[in-house]
This record gives structure tokens, C-alpha cells and sequence, in this order.
């Protein structure tokens, strides 16, 4: 474990955490966090299982939701704890550590690539099914 692969990793987390606040601020996330609780809470209501298309409409919307905003705070809560974790191991020497980190960080970028590449879907309509003839 080099200075060099250590500096390369803290630059690759400052990375993603200056992506994962500028793609919260794109994709709304703190609107789309409270629109998840209100979600959440209409299906826990009894009443919504009376009417069937609504159930599936809130369904669909709750797993867009979630989809969305806990991959937001798996990243930033992967970034805070990979952090944390460099300097245990540096100060450790534990390489086995840190190629830990180095996997878990690769899995936080793709998490981050998923996210920028749904960032292009956001119209209305994008979610639904494509029928070509």
C-alpha cells in the first residue's frame, strides 16, 4: 500500500462525494425523500388495497423512490465509512484492508454510474413500457 494508491483513493471518494451532492441536487432528492415517507404512509393505509390501479400506481412510485434516494445514502454513507476506514488501515498497515476499500469503492462508482445514467431518463413518461412494431 503505496502513498500514491492511498492519495488516488481519497481523490476517488472526494470524486464521488462532490458527484453524489451535485446529482442530490438534480434529482431532488430531498423532495424525493419526503415524498417517499408520504408514499410510505399511504400504503400503509388499509383503505388504498380497495382500489386496486392505485395500489400498483403507489407501488410503482414507492420503488422509483427507493430506488433513488437509498442508493443516494448508501453512497454518501459508503463514502463517510470508507473514509473512516483508510485510516484505520493505514495506520494498521493492513493491506488486505485496504484492497477491501479499494472494492468497495469500485462498488459505490457503479452504484453512482447507475445513477447517472437514470439522471437522463426524467420525463413523465420515461418509466413506461416501449412497444416497437
Amino acid at each position: 500500500m503505496q502513498p500514491e494508491q492511498i492519495n488516488q483513493l481519497n481523490n476517488q471518494l472526494d470524486d464521488l462525494a462532490q458527484r453524489n451532492t451535485d446529482i442530490r441536487a438534480y434529482m431532488d432528492y430531498q423532495g424525493k425523500k419526503e415524498r417517499l415517507e408520504e408514499v410510505v404512509g399511504l400504503s400503509e393505509d388499509p383503505e388504498l388495497w380497495n382500489d386496486p390501479k392505485r395500489a400498483q400506481d403507489i407501488g410503482k412510485e414507492r420503488k422509483l423512490l427507493e430506488g433513488i434516494v437509498l442508493t443516494l445514502d448508501n453512497i454518501e454513507n459508503g463514502i463517510a465509512d470508507n473514509r473512516e476506514l483508510i485510516d484505520m488501515v493505514v495506520e494498521e498497515n493492513d493491506e488486505d484492508g485496504f484492497a477491501a476499500i479499494v472494492a468497495d469503492v469500485a462498488g459505490l462508482e457503479k452504484q453512482m454510474a447507475d445513477l447517472e445514467f437514470k439522471r437522463m431518463f426524467n420525463q413523465p413518461a420515461d418509466p413506461n413500457n416501449c412497444f416497437i412494431d
